[in-house]
């Protein structure tokens, strides 16, 4: 049996790959893409040139198209799920013994693991989440929420801290409203001018927004280093900021990635402020169930993120829009 895949090939022209289902392994579903949202790093593959045929989109909602021969029970042909991007193998010393976010053995976090912008794709049984009361392009979300509240949780927050998120991209976003729920006393936005799209979600979310002239350099002085935590979701020099922003003893974690290899700050600032600092890299994926749930509870917040729909025909003026104008976007899907 075979099908037709649309994938990418720099730059954005949508191609024709055919794939012979009947040689899939044994554990491997066959999924029709419902939806699929763009990754602020799936724009930076484009614009820094990525190579020829790489299949990108690792937000997903699909349908079970065909089932493989070991099925999983509670999966059926015709049940919409989500795609974890990086999934635990369950069988290694640290998934066994009840460690597995330090599981070291699961699917490398790479960017064109699923290949979502596309008709069809195919999927192993541990990956996937079944969905049962959301919408395509809300289940697109779960992946993102998830890294999220993978972030979160490393900060450690207690009611009535104060916490700085340093840009405000959908995961940012995510991040304000984590802390809301858990009760921060004083949440802030530190964003550079433009960003309207997202700053009135972020107010609406209560946060309050401090524009900076340069994103990667703000100026710090006026912040008077109060903050028990600081979540930064831009690119890596911006950990220096970061240390002059937390109070005595904060937290940073780190979410941002960018196209930026080193990050140089004072270590003298980092020991004597006793600050810590930890990445959060969402691999394994480990809270797809969390962030299934609270979509599912919080619908109506959640469709807020969806401000751009594009067929996948059009997906060059999708990337268009991205490129031109990313700041009036929050989230851009793409419905095969």
């Amino acid at each position: 049996m075979t099908f037709t895949q649309a994938q990418f090939r720099s730059p954005w022209e949508t191609r024709l790959l055919s794939t012979n289902i009947s040689n899939l392994a044994a554990d491997h579903y066959v999924l029709q893409v419902e939806a699929c949202t763009f990754c602020g790093s799936d724009l930076d593959a484009l614009s820094s040139g990525m190579s020829d045929w790489l299949p990108l989109g690792h937000e997903v909602s699909a349908r079970i198209l065909k089932s493989p021969a070991t099925a999983r029970s509670d999966l059926h042909e015709g049940d919409r799920v989500a795609v974890e991007l990086s999934t635990m193998c369950g069988f290694c010393q640290d998934c066994r013994g009840g460690r597995p976010e330090s599981c070291n053995c699961c699917p490398p976090l790479r960017l064109d693991a699923i290949g979502g912008f596309s008709e069809i794709i195919t999927a192993t049984a541990n990956s996937l989440w079944k969905i049962n009361d959301l919408s395509p392009k809300l289940t697109c979300l779960v992946q993102p929420l998830a890294a999220a509240i993978d972030a979160f949780g490393l900060g450690s927050i207690t009611v009535g801290q104060k916490v700085a998120v340093l840009g405000v991209g959908p995961v940012a976003l995510m991040l304000l409203y984590l802390a809301r729920q858990h009760g921060v006393e004083e949440l802030t936005c530190i964003t550079t001018a433009g960003n309207s799209t997202r700053t009135a979600l972020a107010k609406e979310i209560g946060a309050s927004i401090e524009v900076v002239e340069h994103i990667e350099q703000p100026d710090v002085s006026a912040f008077h280093a109060r903050f028990d935590c600081v979540f930064n979701t831009a690119p890596f020099s911006l950990l220096t900021a970061c240390c002059s922003l937390c109070r005595y003893g904060g937290k940073i974690v780190n979410i941002g990635i960018g196209n930026v290899e080193n990050a140089t700050f004072s270590a003298s600032l980092f020991h004597w402020k006793r600050l810590s600092l930890r990445s959060a890299f969402a691999r394994p994926n480990l809270f797809f169930h969390h962030a299934i749930q609270l979509i599912s509870e919080n619908q109506t917040f959640f469709d807020k993120f969806i401000t751009h729909e594009f067929a996948l025909k059009d997906i060059q003026a999708a990337v268009s829009t991205l490129s031109a104008s990313k700041r009036q976007t929050i989230k851009v899907v793409v419905l095969p």
